[in-house]
Order: C-alpha cells, then structure tokens, then sequence
C-alpha cells in the first residue's frame, strides 16, 4: 500500500485555481495524474484502504491510510460542485500535451487514433486550473465513448469513503451519482432499460432488451465537456457493457446498505 500511497497528491496543489488534493497519479514518478475514460477502476484504492483499516486498525500505516482517505474525501467535496445542478463528480485533471498512447487499445490500424491535437482540444474545453491543467468534466474520450462506469466507479469510492470517514455528504455526493445514471441528468432520461422514466432503446447484438441492463452511457460530443445522449440506438454509448451494470448493482448495494445502518 505504501507505493500505490506514493502516487496520491496528499498535499493542496496552492498554485492551482482550485486547490485540489486527493487525486491519484498513474505511477510514483507523480509525472501523469490517473484518469479513466471508460472502464473505471478509481473505486479500488478506497475499498482497499477501507479493508486494511478494517482488518488492521493497529497497524503501524494505520494512520497513513486515514489520512489517504481523509484527503481523496477532500477531493471528491471540492469538485462535487463543478456540474450544478446534477453534482455529477467531473472526470480527471488533465494536462496539455501529457499523454500516452503506447499501450491504447483502438480497433484497427485506421479506427479510433487519437492525436496529441484532439486530446489538446479536449483537455482545454475543460475547467482551467493553470494555463495548461484542467479539470474536465467529462473524460477525454481517446475510441469508446459513454461514461456510466466512470461515474459509478465514483460513486462506489465516495460510499466506501463515507462509511470509513462517517460523512453523510461523501454518501449524498456518492447517491448523486446513482441519481444521474438513473435520470437526474439533463435529459431527465433513465439510461437503465425498463428503470424510471424515459429510458431509451438500448444496443445489443445477442441479448436483446434486457431489463435492468446498463448501457456505456452518456458521451460527449467529438472536442465538447458536455453531456450528449443521441438518440441513435449504436454502439458504444447505448451497449450494453456488464461492466457499468455491475457497477451500478455494487452502488446500490451500498445504498441498501447504507438505508439499513
């Protein structure tokens, strides 16, 4: 644990518009900070912090790993604001012309390249923080597009977070979440298939329309740090992904358990 901790920004970035902490890099080196764009892992390093303190709350690190979680609650409540009214929490903070493409998977030799323009492009249309640090709302999309998982992956370590640090906010910016996936969005449309209002057709080759299915979800058009939903029933933003579905059961357990403590 204490090399993923190596990575977390412990520290208030005071040079920055706002002053961000709680962020995790990709590596030691602290050169890239972690973002995800479509199959978000961000929840682990909370379940897993959450689990040594439960299992190990007289471990020398212990303290450490309070503080770990004390500063990544900080950071999902300062940037829990950025998309009012919906509080969805924004994606990643990005820098211009820091990025890596070497082990990117696209489909094709000529399908889904992202170049150092677009990724550019998207990163500025984000909340600028410096003049070359930005706080995007949405991910920087490099192929697939739909951001379910990345919301939810959210959701679940602002839940875990909440229990370990006893903050009702943290769990009521976690629900938020799980509001937005649902249809507190800006097209009051439910992304689940047959769950509240509104939902929309759903692509899947096999399956068919299953009920309670979660697809990819809300994109963004091409450059823009803006939700859009087509209504287009295509791949990726309409597909189902057992991915994003099992998220939002993980989240809803939390709820559940949550409502019972």
């Amino acid at each position: 644990m204490k090399v993923v901790l190596s990575a977390l920004q412990m520290d208030a970035k005071s040079e920055w518009k706002m002053p961000l902490r709680g962020f995790f890099y990709e590596d030691a080196s602290c050169s890239r900070i972690q973002a995800y764009y479509h199959q978000s892992q961000e929840h682990r390093a909370a379940q897993d912090l959450a689990m040594l303190l439960a299992m190990a709350p007289d471990h020398a690190d212990a303290a450490l790993w309070m503080q770990a979680c004390e500063a990544m609650g900080d950071y999902y409540r300062s940037v829990s604001d950025v998309m009012a009214p919906y509080g969805l929490l924004p994606a990643a903070v990005y820098e211009v012309d820091n990025t890596d493409y070497s082990h990117l998977y696209h489909e094709g030799d000529r399908v889904g390249l992202p170049s150092i323009e677009e990724y550019n492009a998207q990163v500025r249309n984000g909340i600028a923080l410096t003049d070359s640090v930005y706080l995007r709302r949405f991910p920087v999309a490099y192929q697939f597009r739909g951001f379910n998982a990345v919301a939810l992956s959210k959701s679940k370590a602002a839940f875990v977070l909440a229990g370990v640090l006893h903050d009702q906010k943290l769990a009521d910016i976690a629900s938020r979440q799980v509001e937005w996936v649902l249809g507190f969005n800006p097209y009051a449309s439910s992304t689940v298939f047959g769950d509240g209002y509104d939902y929309h057709l759903i692509y899947d080759a096999c399956a068919g329309h299953v009920v309670g299915s979660v697809p990819v979800g809300i994109e963004t058009w091409e450059n823009e740090d803006k939700p859009c939903w087509p209504t287009q029933v295509n791949a990726t933003y309409k597909e189902i992904w057992t991915h994003s579905t099992a998220r939002l059961m993980s989240c809803v357990a939390e709820l559940i358990s949550c409502s019972l403590n």
